[in-house]
């Protein structure tokens, strides 16, 4: 097996984003009815939360393996850009504004590129 940059850095990015959607997407599924109190709270209906939640976390784990990525990718890139657009912009980068962009485009580069060699996704020729 040959490792290249492209490879390592594929594998790093995928782990820092795979550990930012598990660390707010744990949360939600095990505090379902207060995060669907702040979902409510933005005027988004209460299932929102246990259903973005699933996803943080359903994304992540799948994204970590490298199976379905770009399903995973293009979903948390939903989740990710419905926060930015309810609850970041108001805020500005007082609020985190610049983290969620980072984390919305370092997913779109996932979606881009792949997950890189050290997954279980593979090619077909």
């Amino acid at each position: 097996m040959k490792m290249n940059y492209k490879d390592t850095t594929l594998l790093l990015l995928r782990l820092a984003i795979v550990s930012i959607f598990l660390y707010h997407g744990i949360p939600k599924l095990l505090n379902i009815e207060q995060t669907s109190q702040f979902f409510s709270s933005l005027g988004l209906p209460g299932i929102a939360a246990p259903v973005v939640g699933i996803i943080e976390v359903g994304g992540a784990l799948l994204l970590l393996l490298g199976l379905w990525y770009k399903w995973a990718t293009y979903l948390l890139v939903v989740v990710i850009a419905g926060a930015i657009i309810m609850v970041q912009i108001k805020g500005g980068i007082k609020a985190g504004l610049e983290r969620d962009l980072l984390i919305l485009i370092s997913t779109l580069v996932l979606a881009a590129h792949g997950p890189g060699h050290f997954s279980l996704h593979r090619k077909r020729k």
